[in-house]
């Protein structure tokens, strides 16, 4: 078994929690104050492919005051009542300056004679997405944090935060050679979503975001409730799939010159004409995601199958498309100010995929990254601001994440198939179509497991324990978004009640 030796200690002065787009930026900036920047990563590198970008590498800004009022509205409209206006209006007013800070990061943009190359984003008409030369350009970023003297640390999974009195000075992270607590003035958290919490899904990501677990835990051991958001905190959609699996009408998987592209981003063989395929390309907009419209008169008899968790076949053209539920992005969902605080809990910064309230539904037209740059930067102001504040880091020990590692604990082969079984469930109980009955039954499975299994039981040794608290925040995970499901009472988008 093994017991978990004592916690090493590390010190800086702030901690970034996560290395995607909205880490980097909150690192760059963070580090221009003259403080030390700790930037923590359970990846082995960036992983640059899960950058929240569409095929177009679209950045949606807001270049005038009109600008900023038809597409705040827009926003306002698609995403019902899933967004903070404040923060919408702020992302807006904010992200000319994003665009001329990634212009001085020297990010190169499209340009065409007539200028900077303009297009819609993904959901709606505003023509303001600015587009990036290619996804390379996004790799500068970890390299401007390099040159700086950001300290980067990776493969450690974050599993608890260092609170007192209530005060976050920093966290916990479980690598393979134990447990080592990172103190810090200032934490920001940017531990992105949960594309791994789905079997079937669109995104070739297996992310797990520490967030939810981190807040709910709180609730437990300090008695701490941060504010999370009602939202169901998931994108799913109904997606085609040909027999080898290409996803057709998934925009971030087309390339500029619409030919198909596999999941590596490399033109993929089809079975398709490469004109049949420009026209699939040309009208997947009004197609996307699939629609009433779309589908005619097969849309009854679809939803009823999609319901038994079938695979469908509709024809559009003479053509069959093999149809199913897919997941796209599971999004965070902890509640944020504008300066990106949380409320109940100081030193404690969010931003990324781990918030929620300023994108909606319009997360594929540009305005996540767009959320990543603003807040990012917004987020090293404040967080610097503060850390400076901070004089003395006082000491925490926590002798109760010892206490997991038991002699019947799980095993690596029982945490993989517990993985799979929540998999299983969210795939089968909360996808596109379910009805309120199917949810709750879920949600009980998922109590079971969590207080029987995963509480109780613990793990059997210290060499499994990272993936023991990688199960525990996707149980905590899928319970939330289970119970933000049971909330949502109409359908809206690509989801569908079939409560009768």
């Amino acid at each position: 078994m093994g017991k978990a030796p004592e916690k090493a200690a590390n010190r800086t002065d702030i901690l970034v929690i996560g290395q995607g787009i909205a880490g980097l930026i909150a690192a760059i900036e963070s580090k221009k104050s003259g403080l030390d920047v700790t930037l923590i990563s359970d990846s082995s590198a960036a992983n640059e492919s899960s950058f929240p970008i569409s095929s177009t590498r679209g950045i949606q800004i807001a270049f005038n005051e009109q600008e900023i009022e038809s597409i705040s509205n827009e926003i306002f409209s698609i995403s019902e009542n899933s967004v903070q206006k404040d923060l919408v209006y702020l992302m807006l007013q904010r992200s000319k300056n994003a665009f001329k800070l990634l212009q001085q990061y020297g990010l190169s943009f499209k340009k065409n004679e007539n200028g900077l190359v303009r297009v819609a984003g993904c959901f709606g008409s505003a023509k303001t997405a600015v587009i990036l030369e290619s996804t390379e350009e996004l790799k500068k970023l970890k390299k401007i944090a390099q040159d700086i003297d950001v300290k980067f640390i990776t493969d450690q999974f974050c599993i608890k935060l260092c609170v007192k009195d209530p005060v976050c000075y920093g966290a916990y992270f479980s690598t393979s050679n134990g447990i080592i607590q990172h103190k810090a003035k200032a934490t920001i958290l940017a531990t992105g979503g949960y594309s791994g919490l789905y079997k079937t899904r669109v995104t070739t990501g297996n992310a797990i975001g520490t967030n939810i677990y981190l807040v709910n835990e709180l609730k437990e051991s300090h008695n701490i409730i941060l504010p999370l958001s009602n939202l169901e905190f998931i994108q799913l959609m109904i997606a085609s799939f040909d027999e080898n699996r290409i996803d057709f009408f998934h925009s971030t998987r087309i390339s500029d010159s619409c030919t198909p592209l596999n999941f590596n981003n490399e033109p993929e063989n089809n079975k398709f004409s490469v004109q049949e395929w420009k026209e699939i390309c040309q009208s997947r907009r009004k197609h996307f995601p699939f629609s009433s419209t779309f589908i005619s008169k097969e849309f009854d008899i679809l939803i009823h199958k999609l319901s038994r968790g079938k695979k469908a076949i509709i024809e559009d053209n003479n053509r069959k498309f093999h149809v199913k539920h897919a997941a796209h992005v599971c999004n965070g969902g902890i509640v944020i100010k504008p300066d990106t605080t949380v409320d109940g809990l100081a030193g404690l910064f969010c931003i990324g995929e781990a918030a929620t309230g300023m994108h909606g539904s319009n997360r594929l037209g540009g305005a996540m990254f767009t959320s990543c740059i603003v807040f990012g930067s917004i987020t090293a102001e404040q967080a610097t601001k503060y850390a400076k504040s901070i004089t003395k880091i006082p000491e925490i020990t926590d002798q109760a994440i010892e206490s997991v590692i038991k002699p019947n604990g799980l095993n690596r082969g029982e945490i993989e198939n517990y993985i799979n079984v929540i998999r299983g469930l969210m795939d089968s109980k909360a996808m596109v179509v379910r009805n309120t009955g199917e949810l709750n039954q879920a949600i009980q499975i998922m109590n079971n497991v969590i207080k029987y299994v995963i509480n109780d039981k613990g793990v059997d040794s210290l060499k499994h324990l990272r993936e023991y608290y990688k199960l525990k925040t996707m149980t905590e995970a899928a319970s939330t978004v289970l119970q933000a499901m049971v909330k949502r009472t109409t359908p809206t988008g690509a989801h569908y009640i079939t409560d009768a």
